[in-house]
């Protein structure tokens, strides 16, 4: 879309009589096309990889086990935190949930089905107060509004989606800022607090959207 605003303001137009060359329309509808088929062959390339990863049952075990294994080594005596670049599966199947399909209908649950066995895996040897993760971005396409972005399952972990964008920028007062999620946990392992922040450059405090405290969800 991006090249076609682009090449609609470069081409030849009179605006005095609204002419426009037949030529011009033609360029303009091939690049739209292009554009459309470049989204699309990116979309069943990515639903061939999914129905591959399905069909290949011992390579999904295979990385079920690598994971869990790794996190197993972490020291017993400290709480598991679990970093991944996509969430789980079984967070939702709505476009606003943690990993909801905004982009495309119908919405659906787009998260890792390889993480949900492994987290299954490493809560039957050791609690997991927590998994963070990003990929889908907190701004819901098409103007849909903000995901949600915090979850905790009835097992108790917590799950984060940290995929704030952009991730820096300048306030109404000029300030530039940064943003981080932050979470906090006590001595048990447990979540007490999880929160959006925003910092100035200077480590002050400019905003915070707090998600979630001793008492539980705060929002969505």
């Amino acid at each position: 879309m991006k090249i076609f605003f682009l090449l609609l303001l470069l081409a030849p137009l009179n605006l005095d009589s609204q002419e426009v060359d037949a030529s011009d329309i033609l360029f303009l509808k091939i690049q739209e096309l292009e554009g459309e088929l470049a989204s699309l062959r990116s979309e069943l390339e990515s639903q061939a990889y999914l129905i591959e990863k399905l069909l290949d049952e011992e390579r999904i075990q295979a990385d079920n086990e690598r994971i869990s294994a790794a996190a197993l080594q972490a020291p017993a005596d400290r709480p598991l935190v679990l970093l991944a670049h996509s969430g789980p599966t079984g967070l939702g199947s709505e476009a606003a949930d943690l990993c909801g399909r905004d982009w495309k209908r119908p919405a659906c649950d787009w998260g890792d089905q390889d993480l949900q066995e492994a987290i299954r895996l490493i809560r039957k040897q050791r609690p997991l107060p927590l998994v963070i993760f990003g990929h889908m971005h907190h701004r819901l396409r098409h103007g849909a509004g903000q995901r949600r972005t915090v979850q905790r399952d009835r097992q108790g972990t917590v799950y984060l989606n940290a995929a704030c964008v952009p991730r820096h920028g300048i306030d109404a007062s000029g300030r530039p800022w940064r943003h981080f999620s932050w979470v906090e946990l006590d001595h048990n392992g447990d979540v007490q607090l999880a929160a959006h922040r925003w910092y100035g450059l200077d480590g002050e405090l400019l905003e915070q959207q707090l998600l979630l405290d001793s008492g539980g969800l705060v929002a969505p």
